[in-house]
């Protein structure tokens, strides 16, 4: 009997040693999958997020807004082309096709017409009017509406309005002053620069 507790006193270490194991088992265990979660929470916020239902597009060339701009999935070349404003006066959209369907990093460019220089002058142009030249830039302090007309984007409307600006506010000191004209943006005015004058 005097061998039994001998015995038990030598199994007593040998559990405590295994339960000590399993333990640091289970530490570790905790500690990888806590470090797993750490790990897989940074990968999920890595990045913006992508939203599956839009897309995004650059617009350049002869619009009145280049730029990229965020379009529904599903737009056409035309949408993208008003998101920018539209195309201006010298734009030639004929090699277009506006009704393609854009995809996700699209470049759509829309290329200038080839325009001969415009008539500074007209049949109906007064002899004092600046402008009578062809080859000479329309001086839009003197030139009649007729004569404005000729330029290009300049219809009937916005001519008067240049000719009813002037007359209220005085003449012209920098071509920068039609952009305060309703309709005219300043990408207008500066297709327009080569074309007109605030000179004598």
């Amino acid at each position: 009997m005097s061998g039994q507790p001998a015995r038990a006193r030598m199994q007593h270490p040998a559990i405590i040693a295994v339960i000590g194991a399993i333990f640091g088992l289970l530490v570790v265990s905790m500690i990888l999958i806590m470090r797993s979660q750490r790990n897989d929470t940074i990968v999920l916020h890595v990045g913006p997020e992508i939203d599956p239902t839009l897309l995004r597009v650059y617009v350049g060339g002869a619009v009145q807004n280049p730029g990229i701009y965020t379009l529904p999935r599903g737009s056409r070349v035309s949408d993208a082309l008003t998101s920018a404003g539209g195309p201006l006066p010298s734009a030639d959209i004929s090699s277009l096709n506006l009704a393609a369907e854009l995809e996700d990093s699209d470049q759509i460019i829309v290329a200038r017409a080839l325009s001969t220089a415009a008539t500074t002058g007209s049949e109906d142009s007064t002899p004092g009017e600046s402008g009578s030249s062809q080859n000479q830039p329309i001086n839009i302090n003197t030139a009649s509406a007729t004569a404005l007309e000729t330029l290009p984007g300049i219809g009937p409307v916005l001519a008067e309005r240049i000719v009813a600006y002037r007359t209220e506010h005085g003449p012209f000191q920098d071509i920068a002053e039609l952009q305060a004209i309703r309709g005219i943006s300043p990408a207008m005015v500066e297709e327009l620069a080569a074309l007109i004058t605030v000179g004598p």
